[in-house]
């Protein structure tokens, strides 16, 4: 039985692929999605205990998909992740309730 279920965001297969075999690896549940209204559909869809999402991601980023989860479930633990990481784009994500902000490439 899975530790957690995980909803991985990023819009970029190679690090999407490679954050969810980590969390499965650690012996979570893991579903991925391409872009945030994929990510929205399956959070929807199916319970998840948290959310990895991608910052810089097009037509919707990051920091209105973190929105929209807070709307859906308030207390949901979500990790925004980026490549392209500012002290702007990490207070602003904190400020919307991000549980950390990290920046790519991790390992």
């Amino acid at each position: 039985m899975p530790k957690h279920h995980i909803l991985v965001i990023d819009d970029e297969p190679l690090m999407r692929e490679y954050v969810e075999e980590a969390m499965t690896r650690a012996g979570h549940a893991v579903n991925g999605a391409g872009s945030g209204r994929e990510g929205l559909a399956l959070f929807d869809e199916l319970a998840h205990d948290l959310v990895i999402t991608d910052l810089k991601m097009t037509p919707m980023d990051g920091l209105e998909v973190l929105r929209r989860l807070r709307e859906r479930a308030p207390g949901l633990p979500v990790i925004v992740m980026t490549a392209f990481g500012t002290i702007e784009t990490a207070v602003a994500a904190l400020k919307e309730g991000a549980a950390d902000y990290i920046l790519k490439p991790f390992t």
